[in-house]
C-alpha cells in the first residue's frame, strides 16, 4: 500500500497536500494531524506503530460550517470501543472557527484535510475516500453520532461473512432540537439489488460500514448528485456486492433545517437525477414514491392541478400504495383541504411515534435511546 491511500485511487484528482501541526500553511488544503490522545478503553498506539501500521478502519467527516455540532461527532468516534481506525475530517471550506475546533483534539487518529473554498459534501467526502487507507471505510455526517460500540459490531459482523457481502447496515434512532423522532430499523437480512431497486431500504450512510474493496470496484460518490447520493451509490454497489443487516441501534441521526436532506427542492432534482441514471433499474413502486414526493412540490407551489396529477401518477405505477389516495380526497377541497389533511397525518404520526418510543425504545447506560 503507498503513503497517500490504497493504490486504487491512482490515477485519481491529486489529493491537497500539507503537514502536520506546526507546519500548516493555511487554507490552502494542508492536511493537519493531532497529537496522540488515547480514549478509555482503546489501546495506546506504539511510536512505530503510528506512523507504520495501516488503520483497520477509516471514518471519514466532510463538514461545512458546523462548529457547534462538530465536536458531537468527533466526540462519538473517539470514544469507539474499537480504537484501530483513522478520523478524516474535511473541511469543506468553513469560516466559522471549525479548524479550531479540531484543533482541541489531541489525539493522532485525527487528519484534518482543510479546502480553500466550499466545493460540496459529494467532493469532500470522496476527497476523505480517497485519503482513507482502513480497510473498512465508514462516513459519518457533521451533525450526526456513532454510539460507542458502532465501529466494534460494524466491523466484527463484516469480518464474519464472505467477501460478497460489501458493506453492514445498522438501526439509527432519529432527533430532531432534542426530541425522539423514532428508530429506523434493521433487521438481520441481506439486502440485494433487487431489494434496492423497491426504494432505500438502508438509509443514511450513517448506518454503513464498507469494505475499502467496494470503492476500487464501483467507484467513488456521484459529485453531480445535489441529494440521495447514498441510494444512487448503494444501486451501483448492489450490481456487485450485497449488503448484511445488523439489528441494533448504533448511532443518531440528527435532523436539522439546514441539513442536505432537509432541503425540499434538492430532494426533488434528486430524484430526477435518481430516475436519469437508474430508472431502469428501479421498480414501478420507487416510481410511485417519486410521484408522490413531485405532489408536495406542487402543493407548495400553489398548483394544485398539477399535484392532483402527481397522485394519480403515483396511483398508477403502485395502486396499493395508500397515502396518494388519502391526499387526493383531501385535495379536492384545494390547498386549505390538504392542510387539514395533512395536519390530521401528522398528529397520527407523533401519537404512533409515541406508542413506539414506549413499548420498543430503552435508555442504555451510556444515555442513547435504542431499541429492546
Amino acid at each position: 500500500m503507498v503513503s497517500g491511500g490504497p493504490p486504487w485511487i491512482a490515477g485519481a484528482s491529486a489529493l491537497p497536500t500539507g503537514s502536520i501541526f506546526g507546519e500548516k500553511s493555511g487554507r490552502d488544503g494542508s492536511i493537519i494531524q493531532s497529537s496522540s490522545f488515547t480514549p478509555e478503553g482503546s489501546s495506546p498506539a506504539s511510536p512505530q506503530s503510528k506512523y507504520d501500521k495501516m488503520p483497520q478502519a477509516s471514518v471519514i467527516t466532510a463538514t461545512y460550517n458546523r462548529a457547534t455540532t462538530l465536536p458531537r461527532a468527533i466526540e462519538s468516534v473517539l470514544s469507539q470501543s474499537f480504537g484501530d481506525f483513522e478520523y478524516i475530517i474535511v473541511d469543506d471550506g468553513s469560516d466559522d472557527g471549525t479548524e479550531e475546533v479540531v484543533e482541541e483534539y489531541d489525539d493522532d487518529r485525527i487528519k484534518y484535510i482543510q479546502l480553500q473554498n466550499n466545493r460540496g459534501a459529494n467532493i469532500a467526502r470522496n476527497i476523505g475516500i480517497k485519503k482513507a487507507s482502513g480497510n473498512y471505510i465508514s462516513i459519518l455526517d457533521s451533525d450526526d453520532e456513532y454510539h460507542p460500540k458502532r465501529l466494534e459490531k460494524t466491523i466484527s459482523r463484516l469480518n464474519s461473512l464472505s467477501d460478497e457481502f460489501g458493506a453492514v447496515y445498522h438501526s439509527y434512532q432519529r432527533v430532531q432540537d432534542n426530541q425522539m423522532l423514532g428508530v429506523r430499523r434493521t433487521k438481520n437480512q441481506e439486502l440485494t439489488l433487487d431489494d434496492l431497486r423497491h426504494g432505500n431500504e438502508i438509509g443514511s450512510f450513517l448506518a454503513v460500514t464498507f469494505r475499502s474493496e467496494v470503492f476500487e470496484e464501483v467507484g467513488i460518490l456521484d459529485e453531480e448528485m445535489v441529494a440521495g447520493q447514498d441510494y444512487e451509490f448503494y444501486l451501483r454497489m448492489a450490481k456487485h456486492f450485497k449488503f448484511k443487516g445488523i439489528s441494533d441501534c448504533l448511532a443518531t441521526y440528527h435532523l436539522s433545517p439546514d441539513a442536505i436532506s432537509s432541503i425540499f427542492d434538492r430532494k426533488q432534482k434528486a430524484n430526477e437525477q435518481l430516475l436519469c441514471r437508474h430508472g431502469d433499474i428501479l421498480s414501478d413502486k420507487r416510481h410511485a414514491k417519486h410521484y408522490y414526493s413531485r405532489f408536495f412540490i406542487h402543493i407548495h407551489d400553489d398548483d394544485i392541478d398539477s399535484a392532483r396529477s402527481a397522485l394519480i401518477k403515483s396511483i398508477q405505477y403502485n395502486p396499493y400504495f395508500l397515502l396518494p389516495y388519502y391526499y387526493l380526497f383531501f385535495t379536492l377541497m384545494g390547498k386549505t383541504g390538504f392542510e387539514f389533511g395533512d395536519q390530521i397525518k401528522r398528529y397520527i404520526n407523533k401519537f404512533l411515534l409515541l406508542v413506539v418510543n414506549v413499548f420498543e425504545l430503552q435508555e442504555t447506560p451510556d444515555g442513547h435511546q435504542t431499541l429492546k
